[in-house]
């Protein structure tokens, strides 16, 4: 525990004695002596210093130092202690404690006792703060600034009152933990210093508050401060599969980048490890996908560059096309290239400032350079949890590069390896070009990993591309594509309807592909953790996109004459409504009751309600990304499913794209084209127009079919551009355009 530097009392002349009883005083310490198990039932209640004689505080300490070698606390050895720490003659030698144990007959009340001398500590305490409140502001006089007294009391009144808030532990704990909060609170303030040499006086004279003998115990005890400020609590299984089992991973690059994650790369000097994230970052950012990966939004990113000058890194920026970009997806990428790991408040307040999804750090080594600790001190891996705790309050993930020693292993203390949520590792290939390289998913909680990926660099463009995995070795290597175009089919299908699950069975119908192809597909999508699966309290698993209502855990319900068992519906354990019971009429045992003939009659849905597309429509389609005409549509009905209790019926739709390849899907694979284009295309973008109604009157005229989009409008539920045409002004109708490059 500690023990704050000015806290010994210094009482001003008064009346009367301080709240003290030393009668309970010596009770508690007799009790100690005649039964040396009793100290067990006092540790947590009450320490040395909630005793008034200085001699008591002296054998309570002994009995604490001998108890803690798991020695007897019994009158000889309490004697032999305190001759040996030069304290025997101090408290009375064996006159005072023989007295000690004369006058207490049982240690039976030793506990009540113990919170009562407490008590009367607190009391005493409380006096104090009186007087040092006075102190404080006799001798600040006019030099010292008021806020800096006010800080001082308040900081010294919470250390007392807190207590109240604790009262479900015991009082030595709590005034530990009380002072835990207040040594943390004094970090806190220090991390706020933006100034190095500012934040060195500020820890030291810090030490010198909180008597602490290095700067390492005092790191050591704001990080046990840290891991003990979660809330923990056990769970039962069903209620762990309601708090978690409906979550899938969330990714801001698909199979590689997870939210709120830390991940570390690690190569040897030279490899391209740094191109590589760029390469990451510029998808990132521009949100296209990375070799077939796809980015799920937009993303911003703060780059930690503190490995290289910004010579270097400004040539990489310019071979990586960053400055080309438009002014947008610039914005969403900054860079910060002096900081150091001690500096959380600044990277905390940039965090705040720009809601970064992704802090890219180049190098862990660089921005370590200032800590005390070597690379294969356990304790170099220390801010990786500080990052983490970051990462959870500022919803962002980090990635951070680090280097790989001679044979290959991650460099430094495995603490490292440990605290990260994955490890990658990159090693160039011996190929006459040294444009390959594999990059190995060493360690991943999110997804298979001790997978392999061959990447082939581009000099032209200085861009890293994945070409697939590699399975094999030596001459029996191959390199296996990742993305086929059936995963991608089924990726966009669930992501169409997100947050919804389905059978196996019910994907393969919709996508018109064979079951043991669709179970070759899921498996592979659910171990890249691209999809998730759940089974929970069902009998057979769904897959699906985003979070899952988990249905609550089947209640037995109580058995009464009126009750009717509940049907299980085997796709997903939701109770169908059971048929009312109604009173069997003997005499006339065929006729049925009504609401029996409604349920055996159910309603079909009507197509009319379903249909999306018609023959004709324009839309775009999601996988290929291109515009197309839809040429037929086709409605499935199913049953009652993990989708609906109901049966319910689809729609399938045959497309033309304009690049004149024809693709066939759900309709939740395509969107209507005017209303889709009308949120996705931007001033200064080149249209052609089709053959349509409202361009019967330019359309004739030469050169009035291509322009250049001036703004977009809606009117009357329609969607159009304004485009500047060779022969002024004309309106597009977004229902018939292509996009010219």
């Amino acid at each position: 525990m500690f023990v704050y530097k000015n806290s010994e009392p210094n009482f001003a002349p008064v009346a009367s004695l301080p709240p003290q009883n030393i009668e309970m005083e010596e009770a508690i310490l007799g009790g100690i002596l005649l039964d040396p198990s009793a100290l067990d039932r006092t540790r947590d209640l009450l320490d040395s210093h909630s005793f008034y004689i200085p001699s008591h505080r002296h054998i309570y300490d002994a009995a604490l130092g001998l108890s803690k070698h798991g020695r007897s606390t019994d009158l000889l050895s309490i004697a032999a202690y305190l001759q040996e720490a030069g304290l025997f003659d101090v408290v009375g030698g064996f006159n005072k404690l023989t007295q000690l144990v004369e006058r207490t007959i049982s240690a039976v009340n030793i506990d009540s006792l113990s919170v009562k001398v407490t008590d009367h500590s607190i009391k005493r305490d409380l006096l104090w703060l009186g007087d040092e409140v006075k102190r404080l502001v006799l001798e600040g006089g006019n030099s010292a600034a008021l806020t800096d007294v006010l800080s001082q009391i308040e900081e010294l009144t919470l250390r007392i009152t807190s207590l109240r808030h604790k009262s479900n532990i015991s009082y030595l704990k709590a005034k530990e933990e009380i002072e835990l909060e207040a040594l943390t609170r004094d970090i806190e303030q220090i991390e706020k210093t933006d100034n190095l040499f500012q934040r060195k006086i500020q820890t030291k004279n810090l030490m010198k508050k909180w008597g602490l003998k290095s700067e390492k115990e005092f790191l050591d005890l704001h990080a046990r401060w840290l891991e003990a400020s979660n809330k923990k609590r056990s769970y039962s299984l069903d209620e762990y599969l309601q708090m978690h089992g409906s979550k899938s991973v969330r990714w801001l690059l698909d199979g590689w980048i997870p939210e709120k994650s830390i991940t570390v790369i690690h190569s040897l000097g030279g490899v391209g490890k740094t191109t590589l994230i760029n390469t990451l970052a510029k998808s990132l950012i521009t949100g296209t996908d990375w070799s077939g990966y796809e980015v799920s939004r937009p993303a911003k990113i703060l780059w930690v560059q503190t490995d290289q000058g910004p010579t270097v890194t400004n040539l990489l920026l310019d071979r990586q096309g960053f400055f080309t970009l438009s002014p947008d997806e610039k914005e969403r990428q900054r860079i910060l290239d002096d900081w150091y790991v001690e500096e959380y408040a600044l990277l905390e307040r940039e965090l705040d400032e720009h809601q970064y999804d992704l802090v890219i750090i180049d190098s862990l080594a660089s921005v370590s350079a200032n800590l005390m600790y070597r690379e294969n001190d356990q304790e170099f891996a220390r801010p990786l949890a500080r990052l983490r705790h970051i990462a959870n309050k500022k919803n962002c993930a980090f990635l951070i590069l680090h280097h790989s020693g001679k044979g290959g292993e991650m460099r430094g203390t495995t603490a490292i390896y440990n605290a990260a949520d994955q490890v990658w590792k990159m090693e160039r290939m011996l190929s006459s070009d040294k444009t390959a390289a594999n990059l190995t998913i060493e360690k991943s909680r999110f997804r298979e990993d001790k997978k392999v990926y061959r990447l082939q660099f581009n000099p032209e463009d200085s861009f890293w591309m994945a070409m697939g995995q590699v399975t094999g070795s030596g001459e029996s290597e191959t390199i296996e594509e990742t993305i086929t175009p059936a995963l991608k089919s089924v990726l966009c299908f669930l992501r169409s309807n997100e947050n919804v699950g389905f059978a196996r069975e019910e994907i393969a119908h919709e996508l018109n592909i064979s079951e043991a192809s669709c179970k070759k597909i899921l498996a592979e999508a659910t171990r890249e953790g691209l999809i998730n699966s759940l089974k929970g309290h069902r009998q057979l698993a769904v897959y699906f996109s985003g979070q899952l209502a988990v249905p609550a855990v089947p209640q037995e319900p109580e058995l009464h004459e009126t009750y009717m068992p509940q049907a299980i519906d085997p796709a997903h354990g939701a109770a169908v409504p059971a048929v009312p019971q109604e009173p069997i009429n003997v005499s006339n045992q065929t006729q049925e009751p009504q609401e029996l003939q409604e349920l055996q009659e159910p309603q079909e849905p009507k197509d009319e309600e379903i249909l999306t597309f018609k023959a004709g429509d324009r839309v775009v389609s999601l996988p290929a990304k291109q515009l197309g005409t839809v040429k037929k549509t086709e409605l499935r009905h199913f049953p009652g499913t993990f989708k609906k209790d109901e049966p319910y019926t689809t729609q399938r739709v045959l497309v033309r794209l304009d690049s004149c390849q024809v693709e066939e899907g759900p309709a939740e694979f395509f969107k209507l084209a005017a209303p889709y284009l009308f949120t996705a295309l931007k001033p200064g973008q080149h249209l052609q127009a089709l053959k349509h109604p409202d361009h019967t009157g330019f359309i004739r005229r030469k050169n009035s079919t291509t322009g250049t989009i001036r703004n977009l409008i809606e009117k009357d539920g329609k969607y159009y551009a304004n485009c500047e045409t060779d022969n002024g002004i004309e309106r597009y109708n977004l229902e018939a355009v292509e996009i010219l490059a």
